[in-house]
């Protein structure tokens, strides 16, 4: 029952989160250029993946991720935490904190709790993907930093 209690409460979060976030974005097209703006994502770590492979991380972690999931996917992608720089707990309370206060702003309020939930997870698995694999996240970061510049770019007409 606590399991079954515990999704539902992340689905109401997640609903919540989502109405206060005005959703997501809309896909762009040539009949909505101001969305085909936006298609271009703010930073490199959008980029990555939006999910990580959880399978070998403790139980308290699996519920922690995706209750990161749900809340924190309604704003924007989780591919932007997931693939940041980020690594230390305190930058990640900080970070956490910018998020809450933005969402306390259109009237979500995350509990001391829920934050801390968050930036466990968060610090666990960076842990256990940017430090305790830094060779590996670093080459990631480059890839994530040259496809962000590439799209970035305008296109070459001496290419074709």
């Amino acid at each position: 029952m606590r399991i079954r209690t515990s999704g539902l409460i992340v689905l109401f979060l997640a609903g919540l989160s989502l109405a206060a976030c005005g959703g997501k974005e809309e896909s762009p097209s040539p009949k909505n250029p101001a969305a085909s703006a936006k298609a271009v994502p703010p930073f490199y770590s959008d980029l990555g993946s939006p999910t990580v492979d959880v399978s070998g991380y403790p139980e308290n972690q699996k519920a922690n991720y995706r209750f990161f999931l749900g809340v924190c996917g309604s704003c924007h992608t989780t591919a932007r935490p997931l693939n940041s720089p980020y690594m230390e707990a305190d930058v990640w309370k900080r970070y956490v904190r910018r998020m809450h206060l933005k969402m306390k702003g259109r009237g979500i309020e995350l509990s001391k709790a829920d934050e801390e939930r968050i930036v466990d997870f968060l610090t666990y698995d960076s842990k256990v993907r940017k430090i305790l694999k830094q060779g590996e996240f670093q080459v990631q970061q480059e890839n994530l930093k040259n496809l962000f510049i590439n799209r970035n770019k305008p296109p070459n007409p001496d290419q074709n």
